[in-house]
């Protein structure tokens, strides 16, 4: 493999528009990198500083780290879009709830996002135990259908930690306006 030097770009890109294009990737990057930030600062702020329901100082710490994971952002994030306080926001952005037949369970959810059969029990653990913990936190609500079926809902807490969260977003993004506008093509005249 060739060694890359300040002045090597791969082939086909002059060595100044390969570093121009990088431009746009890095800051994406950067504002990634802030977007987790902002999660793990938000979680400090708003959630772990009330002490989590039923927990003693050693369950407590496992759940602060299991809901500091991306996995755990991932999970609540779904849980808050089909949440009942999404309703009004569903509807403008034109989306529909994933689970409105069907009501949000681990398993349901571990089974939409494995990527094959084998990862369905490892992942419906793990989402169990991200249930457990923001419960613990108040974060969402478990309801026990029977033994073996718990029905996940987001709480008033939740939708106000993920709207707060997704306003931090919106700020981060808005370094970009001024770069989507120079890399986006002039909008059509058809209004679209």
């Amino acid at each position: 493999m060739p060694e890359l030097s300040s002045t090597s770009s791969p082939e086909g890109f002059p060595p100044l528009a390969y570093a121009e294009s990088a431009v746009p990737f890095l800051r994406v990057q950067a504002t990634h990198m802030d977007m987790i930030a902002n999660y793990e600062e938000l979680l400090d702020a708003m959630i772990f500083s009330q002490q989590p329901l039923g927990c003693d100082g050693k369950l407590s710490k496992k759940y602060r780290r299991v809901l500091a994971t991306l996995d755990s952002y991932k999970v609540l994030n779904i849980i808050w879009k089909e949440s009942e306080f999404m309703n009004d926001a569903l509807a403008c952005a034109g989306l529909r709830r994933m689970y409105e037949q069907n009501q949000l369970t681990a398993h349901r959810l571990a089974a939409d996002l494995a990527r094959n059969g084998t990862e369905v029990a490892k992942l419906n653990s793990r989402i169990r135990t991200i249930g457990m913990a923001a419960a613990a936190y108040q974060l969402l609500d478990r309801d026990l259908v029977h033994s073996t079926k718990v029905i996940l809902k987001g709480t008033h807490l939740l939708n106000g930690f993920m709207s707060d969260l997704s306003a931090k977003y919106i700020l981060a993004m808005t370094r970009f306006v001024s770069l989507s506008e120079a890399i986006l093509p002039p909008a059509s005249s058809s209004g679209c």
